[in-house]
């Protein structure tokens, strides 16, 4: 899953031990105080994610992000944004998105390695990434400018 504007989605949907959003008064899992639901309020607040397209096991993950980020929410309709980019932009930064997916699948076992990849490939297409691209990513644009509006 993606974040924008400061949170990761997997923890906003944890509701064991959060004491704002979910309506618990426990202690929050991580130790942290205040927790960090408290310092990245989901509802009423200026939290924006971007995720990927979910499969099915995801639905009741999909369901409490809706509810609680509604208007918030951006889903690609792609399983992953590598998948979403469209390949004229891995053409410019000299990349084979073949090969890139090919190998994200190989390795998706391996959260290190995955993460790496990623890294990777989000780097080389984000340098060659220009103005007449965001026609072709509106979802990514639509997200990244409610962050944005939301910050200010």
């Amino acid at each position: 899953m993606t974040a924008i504007a400061g949170a990761r989605t997997g923890s906003m949907t944890d509701p064991k031990g959060c004491r704002c959003h979910w309506g618990r008064r426990r202690d929050c899992p991580s130790g942290v105080n205040p927790c960090r639901c408290e310092r990245f309020p989901i509802r009423g607040g200026k939290v924006v994610a971007l995720i990927d397209q979910p499969d099915d096991r995801k639905a009741k993950t999909l369901q409490r992000l809706q509810a609680a980020l509604t208007d918030r929410l951006y889903v690609l309709a792609q399983p992953s944004i590598e998948e979403y980019v469209p390949p004229a932009v891995y053409d410019r930064a000299n990349r084979d998105r073949a090969a890139d997916m090919s190998e994200l699948a190989e390795v998706r076992n391996d959260k290190v390695a995955t993460d790496e990849l990623k890294r990777e490939i989000s780097t080389a297409l984000a340098l060659v990434l220009a103005e007449e691209d965001l026609d072709s990513i509106p979802i990514i644009v639509e997200a990244a400018r409610r962050a944005i509006d939301l910050s200010e």
